[in-house]
């Protein structure tokens, strides 16, 4: 089983909210309320991976076959 899938989620979420915030809440007049916006939807992802990273790489999880 793959034991880097919460870090490839959590890599692929902070890039897809870098690219969001460069190329379109920059752009905008209203910065602060789209940057909220953003962050309320990609963070929680972000830090989800990563506990699911760390959970998974100690073993963590029921039914491990290791």
């Amino acid at each position: 089983m793959n034991k880097n899938l919460g870090l490839q989620c959590s890599i692929f979420a902070t890039a897809f909210y870098i690219l969001i915030n460069v190329l379109l809440v920059f752009r905008l007049p209203e910065k602060l309320d789209t940057f909220l916006i953003f962050s309320w939807v990609t963070v929680p992802g972000i830090i989800g991976g990563l506990i699911f990273y760390r959970m998974d790489k100690n073993g963590l999880w029921r039914g491990n076959d290791e």
